[in-house]
């Protein structure tokens, strides 16, 4: 049974004023993010006030010949702090498009793809917001699972005609990949140059490690003029493109069929897809502002520790200017937990430096090696604490209290 005296006390700081902040440090620069929204998945229900089940205009996307029907919370299930979507093997017949009726064809630029009212090999689930976004920093800390055919994702989508930025695609059986893409309203501006070919941008990236053994972080920064990609804080793709439109946010497990996109589906004995687990989603902005829709809750204990994985290699269309990689550092945030706070060091090489920890007297409290991962700081939200650390040369500091984090 979870504590909730703590929680209630987080979701009127964190709605009430400014608070939580995400540094990425590099060799040339600092970049400030401000915490805006985002889920921690403490409560025992699905917040729907925040997110809904399924896209509302179709319950699995037909074009792509999914398999999948989108359940009302039947393929989620929360657990000391995790959401697992799962997909399963179930054949029932149901409306693809809830507000159309039975008898009614699906037609969609002159194609048609067959009644309304048809069959489904799996259900499935999605997170959806229920609200867009303009710009920010997207975040997602998940497991993979790893019975082969099925599909998740983490990505943003909106307008007509549509944009979509694909932050993570995954295919269950390639624990060692992650696919990134984006599609943009200029059809024009969907196309790269490969050698003397053009072909859509997107790749698949290869990766040192294994993105179902441990938790891992895929981040997706949107601004106004370009798109990053990161795996663990090590920057994996950019793309210097300008997309307005405001998107909906999504996490969802997809079955593929053996004729479409991400083929092919799973084998017909496997009857479950294992979990999707989803530790957290969290959403950074450049603005010092929080939305009153905030309700991401104090973390709880059961810390869940960051696997570390390299990028391999990736394509040159993708891959963008050498100076970005050149320059990265490390992406370094605080956020609070039940008896304390939780700092997370991401990026592909942590410098060799400490941080301190020091009472509001100047005191020093704590001095140890900055680490990739997790490290947990047990102290009241009544004390004032100050997070020191000097990297690149340039000296950061954080000030933990009640529960905030505010950059000093």
């Amino acid at each position: 049974m979870k504590k909730t005296g703590c929680i209630l006390v987080f979701v009127f700081l964190l709605s009430g004023s400014r608070s939580q902040i995400l540094l990425q440090i590099n060799k040339d620069s600092t970049h400030v993010w401000h915490y805006s929204q985002g889920d921690e998945f403490n409560e025992p229900e699905i917040n729907t006030g925040y997110w809904s089940y399924h896209f509302g205009w179709g319950r699995s996307i037909y074009p792509n010949k999914e398999q999948q029907y989108y359940t009302d919370g039947l393929n989620h299930r929360l657990n000391n702090g995790t959401l697992a979507l799962f997909a399963e093997k179930k054949t029932l017949t149901k409306k693809l498009i809830d507000w159309k009726n039975e008898q009614d064809s699906i037609i969609e630029k002159g194609i048609t793809y067959g009644p309304n009212l048809r069959e489904f090999a799996y259900t499935a689930g999605m997170l959806h917001s229920n609200h867009t976004f303009t710009y920010g920093y997207f975040e997602i800390k998940f497991r993979m699972p790893l019975q082969p055919g099925f599909w998740p994702a983490f990505w943003l989508y909106g307008c007509s005609p549509n944009e979509e930025i694909d932050m993570m695609e995954l295919k269950t059986e390639f624990p060692n990949r992650l696919h990134i893409g984006r599609f943009s309203q200029n059809p024009k501006e969907n196309l790269t140059r490969k050698g003397p070919f053009k072909r859509a941008w997107g790749e698949w990236v290869k990766i040192n490690g294994n993105l179902g053994a441990g938790y891992h972080i895929v981040s997706g920064e949107w601004t106004k003029d370009h798109l990053k990609y990161y795996l663990n804080g090590e920057l994996i793709a950019y793309s210097p493109i300008s997309m307005n439109c405001p998107k909906y946010l999504v996490a969802n497990i997809a079955v593929p069929s053996n004729n479409g996109p991400f083929k092919p589906g799973p084998p017909d004995s496997i009857m479950h897809s294992g979990d999707f687990e989803i530790d957290y989603i969290r959403v950074w902005s450049k603005e010092d502002t929080v939305d009153l829709r905030v309700f991401a809750q104090g973390r709880t204990d059961t810390a869940k520790s960051i696997q570390f994985s390299s990028m391999r290699n990736t394509g040159r269309a993708t891959y963008g200017p050498k100076k970005l990689h050149k320059n990265e550092g490390v992406s370094l945030s605080v956020f609070p937990k039940e008896n304390g706070y939780e700092m997370t060091v991401l990026g592909k090489k942590i410098p060799d430096t400490n941080f301190e920890l020091l009472d509001e007297s100047g005191k020093t409290l704590v001095i140890q090696p900055l680490k990739y991962g997790l490290t947990a700081f047990n102290f009241t939200m009544d004390t004032k604490i100050f997070l020191k650390v000097t990297l690149y040369n340039r000296k950061h500091s954080l000030m933990l209290y009640r529960g905030r984090i505010t950059q000093e």
